[in-house]
C-alpha cells in the first residue's frame, strides 16, 4: 500500500519535469534581477601602485600595501558587471616620500564600471615615511626552544655566522638588537645539535645579504651537574645614606653542565640589588643573581636581606599652607 503511493507520489513530481524546470529557472532569474535593481555597496580587493622617486641614501619606513579595499556604490547589476568583466586599479604618485597621503575617488582607476560611485577606500591615509638607510651586523638570536633531556643540560647555542649584516631605515634598526631564527623546537637531545636554520626579519623593509639568509646553529649537550659558591659580594645600587644592607654576600647553587660547570670562575657570578626595584617599605629585600649564558641558580641563602637604618620619609605640608607648599623634605635620623 505504501509502495504505491510512493510512486504515485514520484510519478507526479517527474510529470512536465522540462516544464517546471523552465519555469524554475524564470522565478530565479526574475528574483536576480529584481535583486540586482537595488543599490548596493559591494567591497573590492583592487591593486594598488605607488611611484615614488626617493633620495638617494633614504628608504621608506614601512613599504606601502600591494592591495586596497574600494567600496563601490551602485545597481547591483551594474556591480555584478564590474566584479565579472571589469578592472581597476589605484595609481599614486608619491613624489621623494616623506608625507601621508590621502587616498581618494582621483587615485582610482575603473575599467568597465557603469554607474558606479566611491563609497571609502581603506587604507585611507597612505603612510610614506622616509628615513635614512643605514647597515649594521646585529646577534643571530635562536627564535625557538632548545631543551634536552631530562638529566642533561643544553649549552647556550652558537652561530655561524655569529653576526649578520642587516639594512634598513635607521629608526627601525634602533629598535633591534638580535635577528632571530625561524622558530624551531628541539627537546628531548642528548647529543650536540647542529641544524641550518633560516633567519626571519622582524619588518618588511628591512634586507639580508645574499649570504646572511641562513645559519648554522650549534649546540653542546652535557650531563646535568650542581656546584655550590659561597661568598659572593652583593652590589648594593641607589640605597640611601641612612640605610644599609645585611648580610653583603651570599651563596647560590649553579646549575649547568658538566664541563662547563667546572670552568666557571665565582667572579662571573654578580648578585645585584637596587633601591629602585625593590619594594623599599619591606624589613627584608631580595636581590638580582646574574650568571653566564647556559647556566640557572637554586637556592641562595640569604633569599632576602635586611635593610638596616631609619628611612627617609617624606614631610607633609602644612593643611593650612597647601598653595604656598615648597619642595619636600627629608627627615634625617
Amino acid at each position: 500500500m505504501r509502495g504505491a503511493r510512493l510512486s504515485r507520489l514520484l510519478a507526479s513530481l517527474t510529470r512536465h519535469l522540462q516544464v517546471k524546470l523552465v519555469l524554475l529557472l524564470l522565478s530565479a532569474l526574475c528574483w536576480v534581477l529584481v535583486h540586482t535593481a537595488q543599490d548596493m555597496e559591494v567591497e573590492f580587493d583592487l591593486p594598488l601602485q605607488v611611484d615614488i622617486d626617493l633620495p638617494e641614501g633614504r628608504t621608506l619606513v614601512s613599504d606601502p600595501p600591494d592591495k586596497a579595499q574600494v567600496l563601490l556604490r551602485g545597481k547591483g547589476r551594474n556591480l555584478l558587471v564590474f566584479a565579472l568583466f571589469g578592472k581597476g586599479r589605484l595609481h599614486v604618485d608619491g613624489g621623494r616620500g616623506g608625507e601621508s597621503i590621502p587616498l581618494t575617488s582621483k587615485h582610482l582607476e575603473l575599467e568597465g564600471a557603469v554607474d558606479l560611485s566611491v563609497a571609502g577606500i581603506l587604507p585611507a591615509l597612505l603612510p610614506l615615511d622616509v628615513d635614512r638607510l643605514e647597515s649594521r651586523r646585529l646577534r643571530v638570536r635562536l627564535g625557538g626552544r632548545l631543551e634536552a633531556a631530562e638529566g642533561w643540560v643544553a649549552m647556550a647555542p652558537e652561530f655561524t655566522p655569529e653576526r649578520v649584516r642587516v639594512r634598513g631605515p635607521r629608526s627601525v634598526l634602533d629598535t633591534l638588537d638580535y635577528i632571530d631564527t625561524e622558530p624551531v623546537e628541539i627537546t628531548g637531545v642528548k647529543r650536540p645539535v647542529e641544524e641550518e636554520l633560516k633567519l626571519v626579519l622582524p619588518w618588511p623593509s628591512l634586507e639580508l645579504e645574499q649570504e646572511d639568509q641562513h645559519v648554522r646553529m650549534s649546540a653542546q649537550v652535557e650531563r646535568r651537574a650542581e656546584r655550590r659558591f659561597t661568598g659572593i659580594p652583593l652590589q648594593v645600587r641607589n640605597l640611601p645614606a641612612p640605610l644599609s644592607v645585611r648580610p653583603r654576600s651570599l651563596s647560590v647553587t649553579v646549575v649547568g653542565g658538566e664541563t662547563a660547570l667546572a670552568g666557571l670562575e665565582r667572579g662571573r657570578i654578580s648578585a645585584i640589588l637596587d633601591w629602585h626595584k625593590v619594594d623599599q617599605q619591606a624589613a627584608e629585600v631580595p636581590c638580582r643573581i646574574v650568571l653566564p649564558e647556559g647556566f640557572q641558580w637554586t637556592d641562595p641563602t640569604p633569599p632576602r636581606f635586611r635593610v638596616v637604618g631609619r628611612r627617609p620619609v617624606m614631610s607633609p605640608a602644612p593643611p593650612d599652607s597647601l598653595a604656598e607648599a615648597t619642595a619636600p623634605t627629608l627627615d634625617q635620623p
